[in-house]
């Protein structure tokens, strides 16, 4: 088997080890977010050895997101100078039909299986930065909220791809750039839920804040973008 081979078969299996556990503690946020990763990297890497779309994990995916989110909309509003009791409780009451039906979807789920064969990593890593750069070059032209969701999930898709072909130099700017999108996207989530105030006046001045540290970084950055393309297209 060639090394490519083994590092995806590699990546698969510790993925899935972390997704299918036998009795996961979904009251905890952080085991949330672990497995919620693990499903998006599951994905990515199976793309990888060219495998098809497995509906069953996008289902998972979808489940394990919409719980994520709630929890990441509360951590926001426990850690600011000024509380919302009223959507607090909103969110933490959402939570309860959200969980059940991650159960009632995790429990239908079984570990994705996977054939070996004859990756072509250098083309699919490819296909993900020709993505990035689309998304990349239709933000800078709309600027509109889903050109910056759609580069963010491009984003993200390739760094799982830097990750499991082991270019592990070009991984920090790429994590830094999702890593500052990220908190942009969950501020404006927990945004539309809520009402005028000075706990939303907080979130706007912060959500200001980090949108145009994403610009910012996009601004002086670009260089990555050009290096990486030349090193796999």
């Amino acid at each position: 088997m060639k090394k490519i081979e083994q590092r995806i078969e590699a990546w698969l299996s510790k993925q899935s080890k972390r997704l299918f556990v036998a009795a996961p503690d979904f009251d905890a946020p952080e085991t949330v977010h672990r497995m919620r990763v693990a499903s998006r990297r599951l994905r990515v890497g199976l793309g990888f050895l060219g495998a098809r779309r497995v509906p069953s994990l996008a289902r998972l995916g979808r489940a394990l997101g919409a719980v994520r989110t709630l929890d990441v909309s509360l951590a926001l509003l426990r850690e600011a100078p000024a509380r919302c009791p009223s959507v607090e409780e909103q969110l933490a009451q959402e939570r309860v039909p959200r969980l059940a039906e991650l159960r009632r979807v995790y429990g239908r789920t079984t570990p994705a299986a996977w054939r070996g064969g004859c990756p072509d990593a250098r083309r699919a890593l490819a296909e993900l930065h020709r993505a990035l750069r689309k998304r990349l070059a239709q933000f800078d032209e709309r600027g509109t909220g889903d050109a910056f969701h759609n580069l963010r999930i491009a984003l993200k898709k390739y760094r799982y791809g830097l990750e499991i072909v082991g270019e592990g130099k070009r991984i920090e700017p790429v994590k830094q750039l999702q890593e500052l999108m990220g908190v942009c996207h969950d501020i404006e989530v927990l945004l539309q839920q809520l009402p005028a105030g000075p706990v939303k006046q907080y979130f706007v001045k912060e959500h200001r804040r980090r949108y145009e540290a994403v610009l910012k970084f996009l601004d002086g950055k670009r260089r990555w973008v050009k290096k990486v393309k030349s090193n796999h297209e």
